[in-house]
């Protein structure tokens, strides 16, 4: 039986991004600066089916104590670093970004807790 790590790695990511997709879409049509919390079982995830996907929670996006619920603590210790360098590099895309307020929008998959794939989208105004 393989473990969940060789679950996770032996799916394409590009597919893992058309199922986080329409979630970080409706993130950002909503306006929410949030990461959304998705949870797919086991068995979904090794028959590559996304249709039990569900939501488990939200927090607001760089509100890491309250992603502690969700994550264990190392996971968020690499949430953190990811939105540094996921902010710094949407900065570097806008022009004058310092005249912007930026909005991430974030929706992480989770099996049994672990990380899985994530998907973050970013509007500015």
């Amino acid at each position: 039986m393989k473990t969940l790590n060789e679950v996770i790695d032996s799916i394409d990511t590009e597919l893992l991004t058309n199922w986080l997709e329409g979630y970080a879409e409706q993130l950002e049509s909503e306006g929410r600066n949030e990461i959304l919390l998705l949870n797919i079982d086991r068995e979904d995830l090794e028959k590559e089916n996304p249709s039990n996907i569900s939501v488990i929670g939200s927090v607001g996006y760089g509100d890491w104590e309250s992603l502690k619920n969700f994550i264990p603590d190392e996971d968020v210790n690499e949430e953190i670093e990811e939105s540094k360098a996921f902010i710094a590099e949407a900065k570097e895309e806008v022009t004058n970004s310092e005249d912007y307020d930026f909005i991430f929008h974030r929706a992480l998959l989770l099996c049994e807790k672990q990380y899985v794939w994530s998907l973050t989208l970013f509007t500015y105004s």
